[in-house]
């Protein structure tokens, strides 16, 4: 079995023609365009690939930060609407405060008048109480003279009359 395996050539095969030519043995199955050609749409395609996962995972990661900034218009329009509220409070409270300090020197000037009438009925007081203190402790009233009879308070009752009306019955 050895041998035959590494037996010379026959001379009839030698003799019979083979169909392959010296191209044909040499030239590959592709060409350097067409592998050109395939190299080029295969990283195409890689590239198409890679892009269509960027643009996925982009899409995505936009979608999850629209939805964050969301929540944080929606934080920023509750706490505008808060600080709006605030601001009212604080002009109200404001308004208030100035209408009661408005009250308050009003208070103010009424308290200074009132105490000028005191300090006023004070100094009237005082010259009263002088003028008191210059008088005798007892002084004399006048004698009273009577000419005539004077009638008694709650004297003797209702005057007489002769005269009868029928007013009241009698």
């Amino acid at each position: 079995m050895t041998e035959r395996a590494f037996s010379a050539p026959r001379a009839a095969d030698a003799a019979v023609p083979r169909a392959t030519s010296r191209t044909a043995a040499t030239t590959p199955a592709l060409t350097t365009p067409l592998r050109a050609a395939l190299l080029l749409g295969a990283s195409g395609m890689a590239y198409a690939v890679a892009l269509a996962g960027v643009s996925a995972w982009q899409a995505e990661t936009s979608a999850a930060t629209a939805a964050v900034h969301a929540t944080g218009l929606d934080a920023v329009a509750s706490a505008r609407a808060a600080n709006d509220g605030l601001g009212a409070t604080v002009d109200r409270l404001d308004a208030d405060t100035r209408a009661l300090l408005d009250g308050y020197d009003d208070a103010t000037r009424q308290t200074a008048d009132y105490q000028q009438h005191l300090d006023d009925l004070a100094a009237l007081v005082a010259d009263v109480e002088g003028t008191v203190a210059r008088l005798p402790a007892r002084i004399p009233l006048p004698a009273v003279t009577v000419h005539g009879s004077i009638p008694r308070a709650g004297g003797s009752g209702a005057p007489a009359t002769k005269a009868r009306t029928g007013a009241s019955g009698g």
